[in-house]
């Protein structure tokens, strides 16, 4: 399926992104000071793996969206199928 291919896609560009993210926040901790810069080296792992948390549930709310979408698309062209069409007004 296509969308899934595209998600895959899309998590491992999240994850190279968060990870520059990350160390440019270590980076820019430590020019501000080196205790700034120790304290974010200490937390930046929590940092990553809460932003990548967050990433994994977005990605897996999209393919989520995406199944419901095909399925209610099936449903639908099952139910038009197996819907007799009526000809003039119930009385």
């Amino acid at each position: 399926m296509i969308t899934v291919r595209i998600i895959q896609i899309l998590y491992a560009l999240a994850v190279v992104g968060i990870a520059l993210m990350t160390l440019l926040i270590v980076i820019a901790a430590f020019r501000s000071s080196n205790a700034a810069g120790i304290i974010t080296l200490i937390l930046s792992p929590v940092i990553f793996t809460v932003l990548m948390i967050f990433a994994r549930l977005w990605m897996e709310a999209l393919i989520v969206l995406s199944k419901i979408e095909e399925n209610t698309a099936a449903m639908a062209e099952i139910s038009r199928r197996e819907t007799p069409r009526r000809r003039g007004p119930n009385i």
